[in-house]
């Protein structure tokens, strides 16, 4: 089971992504990527899970609320690097939810962010990305990089209700007297939820402007980082929306009566199925259509040449189809005429009267009307009898 979930078409198409995402980038971007259906089982994956049910995950039912969700920072030890979880639910084009897909981001483009950032600075300051507890997930820095007082950093910031602070500090190296400024990033923004905070030391009065001005742009470009991630999970679920959106036109023009139109399907996951499943019910839909096309046709051709007297009736008595012969009784040019017309409009009213009540009785009782002889009186011609 989990060999043909890893090798269905679409954990291929994730595994090749992932694949060229590296290659390009020069390290592993996504240490995994699964994708649910609407009930949370895995319906693909590019390795191995700790289990295929997802819907008693928090992320999982975050995600189905259609609300992006971002995990906490974790370390694996084993492959030596930090990662957090982004989960996003998959929609079709109604915004009807299809499942959830959930990738595993490493951090390192943060990490050469925090770098780059710190070689522009003095032998004298250092940059520090902190986790929400104040314990650092990078230090950066020319020299001997040290950081102490996170969490009471942290602390102070959250004191303040301010996204930013800049407080006195001697808990430099060699023990100088000198700044910290701490920032957070903006309420509502979609990295709050990590609670990171950027921490930037540096000795003297001098330090202060360039420190305001380094932690707003650190800012934008760590959100503009998670933004291009979500992006790379939407570009990933554009497949599956696209095939879910063929899958819904030839539904609608079922809908709409287009039973010649096939609907192709390749794979082996769900939405193949399913489509494969549709594709059998138009196909089986079409031949009963055809079906009654033919009968259509012999009953049309029975009543246009028949010499016998033969009507159709709803149970209100009206006309729905007679044949030709009974219309030229009826003294008319086409059988057409005689819809929705009672024996009231043929007929004088005490026969009429008594054709209503034979018709009235079997569709009451159910029981046939075989052979009665009867006289039919006409408002314009002499009675006729006739056998029913």
């Amino acid at each position: 089971f989990v060999e043909s979930l890893m090798n269905c078409p679409l954990s291929q198409h994730l595994s090749d992504t992932l694949s060229k995402l590296e290659e390009l980038s020069g390290y592993q971007v996504f240490g995994e990527v699964f994708v649910t259906n609407a009930f949370g089982a895995n319906v693909a994956q590019t390795t191995r899970t700790s289990d295929y049910r997802q819907d008693d995950e928090q992320w999982w039912q975050r995600a189905k609320e259609k609300t992006p969700y971002i995990g906490e920072l974790d370390f694996d030890p084993s492959a030596g690097i930090w990662s957090i979880d982004i989960c996003a639910s998959v929609l079709n084009d109604s915004g009807e939810f299809l499942g959830v897909m959930k990738a595993v981001m490493n951090i390192e483009d943060v990490f050469t962010v925090v770098d780059s950032h710190a070689e522009t600075l003095d032998e004298s300051t250092s940059l520090a990305l902190l986790q929400s507890d104040g314990q650092p997930i990078r230090l950066s820095g020319k020299g001997d990089v040290q950081f102490e007082g996170g969490a009471e950093l942290i602390g102070k910031l959250n004191e303040a209700g301010s996204v930013s602070i800049t407080t006195p500090s001697n808990k430099l190296r060699d023990e100088q007297q000198g700044f910290v400024a701490v920032a957070a990033p903006l309420p509502g923004s979609i990295i709050e939820p990590l609670g990171w905070a950027v921490a930037i030391q540096s000795s003297g009065e001098s330090a202060l402007a360039p420190v305001r001005r380094q932690h707003r742009r650190f800012l934008s470009i760590a959100i503009g980082t998670s933004v291009v991630a979500l992006l790379l999970v939407g570009w990933i679920a554009m497949p599956i929306s696209r095939r879910i959106g063929r899958l819904r036109g030839a539904m609608a023009s079922v809908a709409d009566g287009d039973l010649d139109t096939p609907v192709f399907c390749e794979g082996h996951d769900e939405i193949s199925e399913l489509t494969r499943s549709f594709e059998s019910m138009r196909l089986s839909l079409r031949e009963s259509g055809d079906a009654l096309e033919r009968e259509r046709r012999l009953v049309h051709a029975m009543l246009e040449n028949i010499p016998e007297n033969i009507y159709f009736m709803d149970d209100q008595s009206r006309f729905l189809l007679i044949s030709r012969a009974l219309a030229e009784r009826f003294g008319l040019g086409d059988p057409a005429q005689a819809i929705g017309k009672t024996d009231e409009d043929f007929f004088e009213p005490e026969h009429a009267r008594e054709a209503l009540e034979d018709e009235q009785e079997l569709l009451r009782t159910g029981e046939p009307v075989i052979g009665k002889e009867e006289i039919e009186r006409w408002p314009d011609r002499p009675p006729t009898w006739v056998s029913t």
